[in-house]
């Protein structure tokens, strides 16, 4: 493991998206750690390569094995379910089923584990679980769209629990490339 970005938020320009993936160069796994203006401490794993996808791919990869967590709420994990992922797949079905069982290309949900988008300076984790949108002032967390542990959609948790509020700022934030040897 080798910490390859670390920003504390004291002023000037926050990171943005496109400074993230360049720190994490061709990392196959990576260990993120943030911190808030609220004092909420969370981080994230992410099995696969950050880096800009095709303009005309799919933007979303990863695997079953990412996961967020809160340091703040007893190191609770929050694995990857993919329920947002099952949803849009039956709506797909259910949307653009033809008299032969539906239109295949149609039905090709895109993963929502990671999603990056360079050019307009997203990056994901999840549907809606946590977002960077730009840089680090301006992110925001919806829990249990991709990612969670069950929480309550009919009240404030899922929007408070990994970083106190819905939109937050991050004042640090620590990203670690994780090189496996065989």
């Amino acid at each position: 493991m080798h910490k390859c970005f670390e920003w504390v938020g004291a002023g000037g320009r926050a990171p943005c998206v496109n400074d993230i993936v360049s720190a994490l160069g061709n990392a196959e796994e990576a260990l993120f750690l943030f911190e808030t203006a609220n004092n909420h401490i969370f981080g994230a794993y992410s099995d696969s390569r950050w880096q800009d996808r095709p303009e005309d791919g799919p933007k979303g990869f990863g695997g079953r094995s990412c996961f967020l967590f809160s340091i703040t709420h007893n190191n609770t994990m929050l694995p990857y379910h993919g329920r947002s992922r099952a949803k849009r797949i039956a709506y797909a079905r259910g949307q653009h089923a033809g008299p032969d069982g539906g239109d295949r290309k149609k039905n090709v949900i895109e993963p929502d584990a990671l999603y990056v988008d360079i050019e307009n300076q997203v990056m994901k984790f999840g549907d809606t679980d946590f977002i960077i949108d730009y840089d680090l002032k301006t992110c925001r967390s919806t829990l249990e769209s991709s990612y969670g542990m069950g929480l309550p959609l009919d009240g404030d948790a899922t929007t408070t629990f990994l970083a106190g509020t819905k939109k937050f700022e991050c004042l640090f934030c620590e990203i670690y490339q994780i090189h496996r040897t065989d």
